[in-house]
Order: C-alpha cells, then sequence, then structure tokens
C-alpha cells in the first residue's frame, strides 16, 4: 500500500490554459475535408484511396475541453452515522455484514457528503456500473446566482427572538463554484462533462437520466449529453411550466425549465400511468362526454375512416405531453418548504421517478440539496443515494428524512407496498476526508500543509518536530514576555487528544523548556476530544492547551504563501489578516441518571435518563454576512443571546447512540434516539431531556453527537450505568 502522504487526486477540473484558437476534436473530424464524388457516402482522399465519410460527427467544441474521462478511482467512503429515523416501528434493519455489525453499505440508502465527481468515481469502483434505474440531477445553472443558504435563529420558549441570518458557502463550495464558473460557459461544460460520462456508465441498460436545466445554459447541456449518450439516446426534452415568480415587463416573464431526459437507447423503462404520473383529463369539446352504467364519466369519440370508438374515462386521467402545467413551483409559505432555495416540489420529483423506476429500484441525485429526490424515493419505495458537496445540503436532507411522516411535514403521502409511514434507516457518508479533497482540488500536497498552516498563524516551524512550531510574544493582557508551541495536525484525520497530550509534554522539555502554553490547531477532533485530554493531562494539564479549528477556507491562501516565507513576511501578514482559526466548539458532560428496574418488552431494562447541559459556541463562525464590522466582544454577546444561558437554542439536532461501538467495538455511530428543531421557518428549540432503556453489559458505551444551527458538530462518549 502506498503511502497516504504520497498518494495524490489529480482534480479532474485541472486544466491546461485555453490555446490560442479552438481545437478541432480528432476523433470526430477527419484531417482533410472531402470533396465532392461519385459515391455520396464516400470521399476520395489525397493518396487516391476511397474512404467512407463519417456520421454524426457533430460535437460542441470548447478551448478547454478534454479529451476523455477520468477513471473510476477506489476511494474509501467513512460512515459518520447511521440514522434510524424511527427505531420503535417495526421494519428493515440495516444489512450487516456477516458475523459483525458492521453495515453493509451496498445494501442502504446512503446520503454522502462529498463532491460527486469523486462519489460517482468511488460508486464505480464498488460495483455500481449499470446498477441504477434512475439519475435526477439538478446542477448549478446560473453564473450570477447567490448560493448562500439561510440560517434560521432559534425562539425562546415564548416565542421571542429567532430572526434569519444569511451564511455564504463553504470553502469547499466556493473552491468547487469557481471552478465551475472562473472561465464562464467553458468551465462549466468541463465541470459537467465528466459528470455525463459518469452518470452513463452507472445507468442500467434500461435506466433513464433526468438532467435539469433552465434558459442559461439548456442550449449547451443538451448537445453536450447528445454527444455522450448519442442522438438514439435523447428520449424528451420536458418543459415544465409554472406561474410562481416575477412578472415580464420588457420581455415575456421566464416561466419554465427544461429537464431532458436520455437513456442508452429507446428502450427504457417507462409507465405513463402511475398514480403520480397521470395529470387530469380536460373535457374536450369535440368529444362526447358520458356517463356509464357504474356512473363513471367518460369522453368517447369515433373515427370517421374505420368507424372505431375510443372510451377515455374521465378519473383515469392521460400520460402528459412533454409539456407540464399541472405542477405549479413551490410558494414561500408552503408546507413542503425546508428552508433551501433551490428546493424542487415533490409532486415533480414523484412523476419522474415513478414513470421510470419500480418498486425497488435504485435511484440516484448527486446534487441533492434540498434532497426532494431522496424523500420522494423513500415514500415511494425506492433505494435511493443521494450527494451533495454542501453541508447546509446534508443538514436539510438528513433532518428531512428524519422528519418523513409527522405532522405537518408535507409533500406527497408514503405509498408504499409494505405499508410503512416513516423513513427506513439510512447511512450518512463521508467521502474521505473534506479537507483532503479541498487539497486535492487546490492541487495542495498533505505533507505541504503543516509548515504553511503554521505560518499563517503566525508560528515559526520547528525544524526537528513534524507539525510543531513556535510563537514568541508579549502578552497583551500581562504585558510578559511568553514563549508557546503550536501544533497543528493532520488534515485528513481527526486531531486525538492522544497526539496532544504527547505535545504538552514538549512544553517543559523542548529548546530547553520554558513554553507556557499549546495551542493546538486541528481540522477536526477526534470523539470526546475534551474529557480524553482532561483524563490524561487532568485539569491543570488541560488548562495549558487552546484548541482552535483551522478554517477550510485556509486552503485558498496557501498557495499564495511565497516559497521559504516565514511568519513576518508581508505577503503572509497580509493574508494572516483574511484566516480566522476560531476556538473550538465546547459540549458540556451530559447529566446521566439511572431511574431503576422495568419491565420492557419482555425484558428487565434500566430506565436511564439523559440531560444536555451546555453547549458553548466561542466564536461567530466566518461566512455570517453583516458580521465583518462587529468586534471580538460584539460577537460573543450575540452569541450569548442566540443561544441562550446554556447555549442550546444553538443546537440543530441531536442524537444518541446507546450501545456504541456494540459488543465487537466495530459499530459505527448509530442514532438510535434523535431530536431536531425542525425545518425551514417552523423551528423550536430542542428537547434537552430524554429516557433511553436498555440491558446493562460491563463496557457498554453511550454515544452522543449534536450539530449546531451553523454547522458545526461536538460529540461526547462515555460508559453507562449498569444498575
Amino acid at each position: 500500500m502506498p503511502d497516504p502522504q504520497d498518494f495524490e487526486l489529480q482534480a479532474y477540473q485541472g486544466r491546461e490554459k485555453p490555446s490560442e484558437a479552438p481545437r478541432l476534436l480528432e476523433e470526430a473530424l477527419d484531417e482533410t475535408y472531402p470533396g465532392p464524388s461519385a459515391d455520396p457516402g464516400a470521399a476520395e482522399a489525397a493518396d487516391g484511396v476511397t474512404r467512407r465519410k463519417k456520421r454524426n460527427t457533430a460535437r460542441l467544441v470548447w478551448d478547454s475541453k478534454p479529451k476523455k474521462a477520468p477513471n473510476p478511482r477506489n476511494l474509501a467512503f467513512q460512515i459518520a452515522e447511521v440514522v434510524l429515523p424511527n427505531p420503535g416501528e417495526r421494519g428493515p434493519l440495516l444489512p450487516l455484514e456477516p458475523g459483525t455489525q458492521e453495515v453493509d453499505t451496498s445494501n442502504c440508502n446512503r446520503l454522502i457528503w462529498g463532491d460527486n465527481l469523486l462519489v460517482m468515481q468511488a460508486l464505480l469502483a464498488q460495483g455500481y456500473e449499470g446498477k441504477i434505474n434512475l439519475i435526477y440531477i439538478d446542477p448549478p445553472f446560473d453564473s450570477k446566482a447567490d448560493y448562500s443558504h439561510s440560517v434560521q435563529l432559534t425562539p425562546d420558549e415564548s416565542g421571542k427572538g429567532g430572526g434569519e441570518l444569511t451564511s455564504e458557502m463553504s470553502a469547499l463550495e466556493r473552491l468547487a463554484y469557481r471552478d465551475t464558473w472562473e472561465d464562464g460557459s467553458d468551465s462549466y461544460l468541463d465541470m459537467l462533462l465528466p459528470r455525463l460520462h459518469f452518470a452513463k456508465r452507472l445507468l442500467s441498460e434500461r435506466g433513464s437520466l433526468f438532467v435539469h436545466s433552465d434558459w442559461h445554459m439548456n442550449s449547451l447541456i443538451r448537445l453536450l449529453l447528445d454527444e455522450v449518450f448519442g442522438f438514439g439516446g435523447h428520449i424528451n426534452e420536458i418543459a415544465w411550466c409554472y406561474s410562481i415568480g416575477g412578472k415580464g415587463e420588457s420581455r415575456f416573464a421566464r416561466k419554465h425549465d427544461t429537464i431532458y431526459l436520455y437513456s442508452h437507447n429507446e428502450n427504457i423503462q417507462f409507465d405513463g400511468r402511475g398514480r403520480n404520473v397521470v395529470k387530469p383529463r380536460k373535457l374536450n369539446s369535440h368529444m362526447r362526454l358520458k356517463v356509464d352504467e357504474t356512473g363513471r364519466e367518460y369522453q368517447e369519440k369515433t373515427d370517421t375512416k374505420t368507424g372505431k370508438i375510443y372510451k377515455y374515462y374521465v378519473d383515469d386521467g392521460k400520460i402528459p405531453e412533454d409539456y407540464w402545467t399541472d405542477i405549479e413551483q413551490l410558494n414561500w409559505e408552503d408546507r413542503e418548504r425546508v428552508g433551501y432555495d433551490t428546493q424542487k416540489p415533490e409532486k415533480l420529483i414523484a412523476r419522474i421517478i415513478e414513470s421510470t423506476t419500480s418498486p425497488g429500484d435504485l435511484v440516484a441525485d448527486f446534487f441533492c440539496g434540498s434532497g426532494t429526490t431522496a424523500a420522494v424515493a423513500e415514500k415511494l419505495g425506492r433505494r435511493w443515494i443521494a450527494s451533495d458537496l454542501g453541508k447546509a445540503a446534508l443538514q436539510v436532507t438528513r433532518n428531512r428524512l428524519v422528519r418523513l411522516g409527522t405532522a405537518g411535514s408535507g409533500g406527497i403521502a408514503f405509498q408504499r407496498s409494505d405499508g410503512r409511514m416513516r423513513c427506513s434507516p439510512f447511512v450518512v457518508e463521508n467521502l474521505g476526508n473534506y479537507q483532503r479533497q479541498l487539497l486535492y482540488l487546490s492541487d495542495t500536497r498533505l505533507r505541504q500543509v503543516g509548515p504553511l498552516v503554521l505560518t499563517l498563524f503566525g508560528a515559526t516551524p520547528h525544524p526537528s518536530e513534524r507539525n510543531l512550531g513556535t510563537q514568541a510574544f508579549n502578552d497583551p493582557e500581562t504585558g510578559r514576555f511568553q514563549r508557546r508551541l503550536v501544533l497543528v495536525g493532520d488534515p485528513d484525520r481527526p486531531l486525538s487528544a492522544r497526539r496532544v497530550a504527547e505535545a504538552v509534554k514538549l512544553l517543559n522539555t523542548l529548546d530547553g523548556g520554558g513554553y507556557t502554553k499549546l495551542v493546538a490547531l486541528g481540522w477536526d477532533f477526534e470523539l470526546n476530544f475534551d474529557s480524553a485530554l482532561e483524563k490524561a493531562l487532568g485539569t491543570e494539564g488541560h488548562a495549558r492547551v487552546e484548541a482552535r479549528v483551522v478554517p477550510t477556507d485556509i486552503i485558498e491562501h496557501l498557495k499564495k504563501i511565497p516559497e521559504g516565507a516565514g511568519p513576518e513576511d508581508r505577503e503572509v501578514e497580509r493574508l494572516r489578516g483574511k484566516v480566522a482559526f476560531f476556538e473550538k466548539p465546547w459540549l458540556g458532560v451530559p447529566s446521566i441518571q439511572s431511574h431503576g428496574w422495568v419491565e420492557r418488552e419482555d425484558q428487565r431494562m434500566l430506565r436511564v435518563t439523559v440531560r444536555l447541559t451546555r453547549y458553548l459556541l466561542r466564536s461567530v463562525p466566518a461566512g455570517l454576512k453583516g458580521f465583518e464590522k462587529l468586534s471580538e466582544a460584539e460577537k460573543r454577546e450575540w452569541l450569548r443571546l442566540a443561544g441562550g444561558a446554556d447555549g442550546l437554542s444553538l443546537i440543530d439536532f441531536w442524537s444518541l447512540d446507546e450501545d456504541l461501538g456494540g459488543e465487537d467495538g466495530k459499530r459505527p455511530f448509530t442514532s438510535t434516539w434523535q431530536d431536531l428543531r425542525g425545518l425551514g421557518k417552523r423551528v423550536r428549540r430542542v428537547v434537552t431531556e430524554t429516557e433511553i432503556y436498555y440491558a446493562p453489559r460491563p463496557g457498554r458505551k453511550l454515544g452522543l453527537r449534536l450539530v449546531d444551527v451553523f454547522g458545526n458538530d461536538a460529540a461526547w462518549s462515555g460508559l453507562l450505568p449498569e444498575s
């Protein structure tokens, strides 16, 4: 196995600079243009040899167009969480590997966080080629659109407070967005072309690809689809017409989107008679309206040439044409709304899914956004894979799936053959590590990152200790000269309490000692980091550690640091002003109380209450609009008011795993209980205390995970009482 530090993934967006003149596609065009010939299907070359002319050679050409699609890569998915939305319901169990409690993800519904190009590459390497029955994608198609998202604050118990903030895209999303649009339509096509190639490979022989677009890019997308699938792969160009939105005054109002349907050939799986597919039959004046003996209305017409009588029952509806006027865009007050701007109506996706798949088929959406495709697939009894690059999209989708079937959740009804009315279990996965993806996409090698991060933080990399730096300064509060060590974690793994504890020992020994504090910079921190660190160092030792989070947007600045530059370099100082290392969020140890034994499900169990105590977000997250000019003191005061006295009003959802690791220690974090504050503008403070029941055994552990309204996550784990 090669060392992970030496592994380099070439980003597909990486390309040569555009040539001065457009280049022709060698595989599509002859070297010489054929002149007249007696045979209209042949051309005589300069050497006198008659060759057949090529057909259908038209291609979309742009300067940076790649010559071939990338190959699949065997990238590892990491399970972040197994979600049991309604564990009290009898229903399908998670598929487990034989003889263990490890989850078999190939038979699970999957929600994946990562760049969809890498996700599709990894799925192909895992054996998904030709296995997906339907792929629906709704890629961004407006270079001037604002893809920031709203953050709804939680009102207090009296209903006061709340409000809405706007948060910019994460660094990972910004980098992908910049790659998508920095060269206009050229870079957009660079982004889309390999994804269409991979989608074609993932589709089953009779599978369908639906690509959603609008007037901005639909003409180019159509040409690209023709090139990838061939002219025989085009099935439909659907106009989805709606009326909600602005009105046109200087032009006709743009009131339709275009949805392209492509497949390997014309023999696609299709059923236009489903409940969610048919449209109401319009009562045409040229057809007679009658009533049969059972009271059903029908229309009848007679073919004047053949005398054949055609009968159409009104309540059967009709197969829609390729212009859809019977499904309206969502309005802002619709119960179905989840607070995601690009959300599509469930009725639209239901028509797409039901017309081209059967129950049990596999559906995928690689730009899942608000999670509509996954939600509808779940309600219609299809298996699904959904992925997105945005943390906000994953958070909204996860919570939406958990709430399916609850009062006020909106959308279409559950229509499953197994009768289930709630979401079945699914897994939330990361594709490797998202910081590592960022480094791949920006072409920055892992081994270079540590010294660069230390330099941007203002530390001098130590000559003999890897990922360790030193700082010397006059303390602004005491005026005393201080020296401290700065440790930076690796970007492709969580920073562990053990690694930090080892570095703390160097405070008194390295370079003769005399270091007063260790600053631990982590891209991510291991589960239960704070309590594990206090256990290793004690309260006094823990106080000598200051944990801070490396911001992901730092990667946009790393390549700008001049080679060999130190902390005092002018360019480094300029960049340092753009980077903020925020203190790590802190989760207080929950209160766990045993209330004795009870009989439950014919088993003697222990009843225990778990109560959240405190959550502390020390810094306002980067990217919140309107906070740029506030002082640090003003930001801290805002956080105090928004979070309440205990900070728990900032929690979006929290979940428990009452048997963390399972008996063999291999079971991933499994949400066996959870509470979330809601979706969109319909939010309330999460409950902060719950009961759990379990059969004790030595070493049984409780896991707790929470995510706040800004996407920060924190976790805790500890032993459960045995009596």
